[in-house]
Formats: C-alpha cells, structure tokens, sequence
C-alpha cells in the first residue's frame, strides 16, 4: 500500500505559508502539481509563484488526514477571515466545513455540494451532501457518484430533488434501498469470549485486526472464529449453542 504524506506550499518572495496539502505517491507528485487547484491558489501561484515542504511522509491515510485538519486548523484559512491558508476547507476528505466561495467555485449554487440530502430510513434531511458526509462519517468521493447516478446507490441517502425525477437506470435504487442497504453496517457486536462491544464490525474488524469482509463472512455463516457475533444473536447463560473454530460451544 501506498503511504501518505503531508505538504506545504510556500510564496517565493515571502516564504510565508500559503497551503497545506496530502497526497500518496511516491515521488510526491500531487505537492509539485498545479491540477485542480482552487482560484485563490491559482492567483497567488501566478504572482508569488511557490516551493514545496513535504512535513511528513510514510504516513497512514488516517494519520495524514489527522496532520492536514491540524496544520489547515493551526495557520487558519483566508476565506474564513481567521488565518493565511488559500484552502477551502478544513482538510482531510475535502468537504469539511467549505466556504460559501467554495460552494459557488463548485458548479455553481447548485452542485452536489450545495443540494439537500434525505436518509429515506430515517427520512433525516442533510443541508448538502458535504453536511452528509461529515454526520455520518462517509467517504464523499463514494457517495458522490452515487447520488449523481454515476453508480448505483445502495445506500438509504438521496438528493431530494431526484426523488421526483422518473425512475431510471440508476435512481430505481432509491425506491428500493430500504431492500439494498446493508443493515449490518450499524449493527453493534460483540466479542464472545471477552465481551467486549463494538459499534458495527468496521469497529470490531480494527480492534481486532481482521479484514472487515471476511469478519462479516465469518459472522453471517455463524462461524465466529474470531469470536465476534452481532450483539442481537447474542444469548449467553446457556441459551444458544454456536459454532467457533467449527466446534459447537454453549454460551
């Protein structure tokens, strides 16, 4: 896998802070690129021209993530009066708090960033798919080509505005998520043997260094050779027999 790093960018006549940034590749390519950059970057690349600081490399996606929020957090962003940074957002996926600029850079007022958002099991209803995403912790890049129709969308989440559209190839799938959707993603679990709790077998899969697909393979056929079972099929005292490590045991 590749590793993260963390950069910044600096103006030639200055050498003041003007961007912080992550990528993955191994010769830093992201840092030195001037590819889907924002407008503010731009006009300062155009006049100060830049040098790049690589702060850290060999990181995880999550440590880089962390590293990025805290420095963006640490020199402050211009759009939002309370810093020097030209970054649009808090850092991390891209979406955290972007500003109104933001927003109107992004195809206008109307894009995927700005349109309202539905969870059709809860019907809870979300500003845009940026407020979405940083409330329920989902990837945006995934969730994005989702809700525009450019995959199919078997998550409960919809823009409003396609709820009156007519079913098509791809938005068949909001009237059927409630069937689609993988309710085991908010199932809590438990560990048999240590009782220790989880709150869905992402969780779980970290704490106990398994891959999360083959956890949830595991758990679906009753196997349990990790030990780790949904907390509602959980009966101790002796009141179900289950199989771990393919032997029947009583719990």
């Amino acid at each position: 896998m590749t590793p993260y790093y963390v950069y910044r960018h600096y103006k030639l006549d200055t050498n003041d802070v003007f961007y912080i940034g992550m990528g993955k590749e191994n010769n830093f390519r992201r840092a030195f690129s001037n590819r889907y950059r924002n407008n503010y970057w731009l006009n300062t690349v155009s006049k100060y021209g830049y040098s790049v600081d690589i702060v850290s490399k060999n990181l995880s996606e999550e440590d880089a993530i962390e590293l990025e929020i805290f420095l963006i957090k640490e020199y402050g962003r211009k759009d939002l009066g309370n810093g020097c940074l030209v970054n649009m957002t808090d850092g991390g996926d891209g979406v955290f708090n972007p500003s109104f600029e933001s927003l109107k850079n992004r195809s206008g007022v109307k894009s995927h960033m700005s349109k309202r958002v539905m969870n059709m099991d809860t019907r809870e209803i979300y500003i845009s798919l940026v407020e979405c995403c940083k409330i329920n912790s989902l990837i945006y890049a995934s969730m994005k080509t989702r809700l525009r129709g450019a995959s199919k969308n078997k998550t409960p989440y919809v823009y409003i505005d396609d709820l009156n559209k007519p079913i098509g190839k791809y938005n068949q799938d909001m009237f059927n998520v409630n069937n689609s959707y993988d309710k085991s993603k908010n199932k809590i679990c438990i560990n048999i043997k240590t009782h220790e709790k989880y709150v869905n077998i992402r969780d779980a899969s970290l704490k106990i260094s398994v891959n999360r697909n083959t956890l949830k393979s595991d758990i679906n056929k009753k196997i349990y050779k990790y030990g780790i079972m949904y907390l509602e099929n959980y009966k101790p005292n002796g009141k179900s027999k289950h199989i771990i490590n393919n032997k029947y045991t009583t719990l």
